[in-house]
């Protein structure tokens, strides 16, 4: 027996049960046609997503990031290294793809998206203050970023600034 959730109060569902008890009045659950994320996100089709494979998906932003920032610091004049460039880099690609498509070309590469803690869409405003609080997350010795590995919700820092999930795709 597989076990579903109510998309409103998150109650557990078995096969059999077409309805919840505890948060409708008549029992009834509305099931649209077509599920948001918001609809699943405890559900076991997009569970949150911990640390390791966030890591990863950074480590490969952080590589392309890197190649792109000296390929543009080389064009004006600045150096590979520049670290303003670096970051105005960062910034355009994170809330860029964040914003447009809810992931990086990390997160793409491993099946994962950031959406609103109602499981709504990131839109570019949300994807800036998460990069704006990946800032603090990385300045007290990346604790921000360690704290998805014992948060109960896996939300990192900035997660918890922007209102974000990262949950598999």
């Amino acid at each position: 027996m597989t076990e579903s959730r109510c998309p409103t109060c998150d109650s557990i569902l078995t096969e059999a049960t077409s309805e919840c008890p505890t948060c409708s009045p008549t029992g009834a659950v509305d099931q649209p046609a077509t599920q948001s994320i918001a609809t699943m996100l405890n559900g076991t089709a997009h569970p949150k997503v911990g640390f390791w494979p966030r890591f990863f998906a950074a480590l490969i932003d952080g590589v392309l990031l890197t190649i792109v920032g000296a390929i543009v610091g080389l064009v004006l004049g600045l150096g590979a290294g520049s670290r303003p460039i670096g970051a105005l880099v960062g910034l355009a690609y994170s809330v860029a793809l964040i914003g447009s498509k809810g992931q990086t070309v990390g997160m793409m590469a491993l099946g994962v998206i950031v959406v609103r803690t109602d499981g709504s869409r990131v839109d570019y405003m949300a994807a800036f203050i998460r990069w704006l609080g990946s800032i603090l997350s990385a300045l007290v010795l990346c604790l921000g970023y360690l704290w998805i590995a014992w948060d109960p919700e896996k939300q990192a820092w900035h997660d918890k600034i922007a209102g974000t999930y990262v949950v598999k795709a």
